[in-house]
């Protein structure tokens, strides 16, 4: 190898060990990849291979104080949820806001009793995050994949955008099986309420209800701030389907995200989500739909009031088995609404009070009531309207 050129040697060998470095790393990261694509238990046809589960992160792992409490992306929308409700938590700021003696038992309350598990209804902008984070602190085994506690596997089952597919749905003996198999007890629900979710007898359930007009105006900034929404639009196109001819208010069809119009959460959201009547046109809903979701409601074994929740709240986790103490996560604050781009005029005010009279009906039957397991069927059954 007469008048070879040892530096070129040197080069070329260097090139080709950090290639096949390269190399190998790419194979590494992709057969990562490969492992974390887990098909969800809940979806149709999944048979045996819901055994796949087992490879995401230990359901310890992601109870235990030595761990981060958030899934990426939970802390910042935690921050964002908590900005206009009508509390304040500093639960967010630290892993230790809770003496850690009270909370995050590995063994859930619900396992150790051999209580049902829970699916929590959150209806969008009424605490639900919040829940969720709680839910996570006190212990409780979420449901997985799952994306702020909702069912989230690859064909979507309870999360906000899957609002009107029904294709989703999933029968009750084979969310039990799921929950069973994997020792979960605790998951949400953040779209319309199907009859296939009516799982009475395997599943205890919770809602939150928050003062209807204070839930438009929440929703409004928050995608006016997070998501270009239409704002003042939204409450003008409503106004604009009310003043259709009864005939020519046909039903909707429904599909998030990209068929979820924003003026139909400014219609007696909470009774639509309950009674699965996303699909009625504007100003559809009647007294009926009231009593409905009042007997619904009477299958809940939770069923608290946001704006209470200050001075309910020990009740109600004493309710759903978690330690009393949690509820010194939440304390008393004044809303500030400087940073919000939309205040409703008296005018708009008085409108929404009409337009929402379904949903102010179905909050006010239970504003002032106890929930306790001593006084639970008479919170859960209201004597009015």
């Amino acid at each position: 190898m007469h008048g070879l050129d040892w530096s070129c040697v040197l080069i070329a060998t260097l090139f080709l060990q950090a290639n096949g470095i390269r190399d190998g790393k790419d194979e590494k990261k992709r057969s990562f990849r490969s492992s974390q694509q887990v098909r969800h238990p809940l979806d149709a046809g999944v048979g045996n291979a819901s055994i796949e589960l087992l490879n995401a992160p230990s359901l310890t792992d992601t109870n235990s104080l030595a761990k981060v409490l958030y899934d990426p992306g939970e802390e910042v929308s935690l921050q964002d949820d908590m900005v206009d409700l009508p509390f304040s938590s500093d639960l967010f700021v630290t892993n230790a806001s809770i003496p850690t003696n009270v909370t995050m038992s590995l063994a859930s309350a619900r396992l150790s009793n051999k209580q049902k598990p829970l699916l929590w209804i959150h209806i969008h902008k009424a605490a639900g995050t919040f829940m969720c984070m709680m839910a996570k602190r006190a212990g409780e085994r979420i449901v997985r994949p799952q994306s702020n506690c909702n069912s989230a596997g690859p064909a979507g089952h309870d999360r906000y955008k899957d609002v009107g597919h029904r294709e989703r749905a999933v029968t009750c003996a084979r969310r039990k099986k799921i929950f069973t198999q994997f020792g979960f007890t605790w998951g949400a629900i953040e779209r319309e309420l199907w009859p296939s979710d009516h799982c009475w007898n395997h599943f205890d359930y919770g809602i939150m209800l928050r003062q209807p007009l204070d839930l438009i105006h929440s929703y409004l900034n928050y995608n006016l701030k997070f998501h270009g929404g239409n704002g003042r639009a939204s409450m003008k196109e409503l106004e604009r389907r009310l003043k259709w001819p009864p005939r020519l208010r046909k039903r909707l069809w429904i599909r998030a995200p990209a068929r979820f119009p924003e003026w139909l959460f400014l219609d007696n959201i909470m009774t639509r989500l309950l009674t699965n009547s996303m699909e009625v046109p504007a100003g559809g809903l009647k007294v009926q739909h009231v009593v409905k979701a009042k007997q619904i409601l009477e299958h809940f074994k939770v069923v608290a009031v946001l704006e209470e929740l200050p001075s309910t709240g020990h009740e109600i986790f004493q309710t759903l088995g978690w330690p009393k103490e949690m509820a010194s996560q939440i304390k008393e604050k004044k809303l500030h609404v400087a940073r919000d781009r939309l205040h409703f005029t008296a005018a708009e005010t008085k409108w929404l009070r009409y337009v929402n009279r379904h949903d102010i009906r179905l909050y006010n039957s239970f504003v002032g009531k106890r929930n306790t397991s001593s006084s639970l069927k008479s919170f859960a059954r209201p004597h009015h309207l």
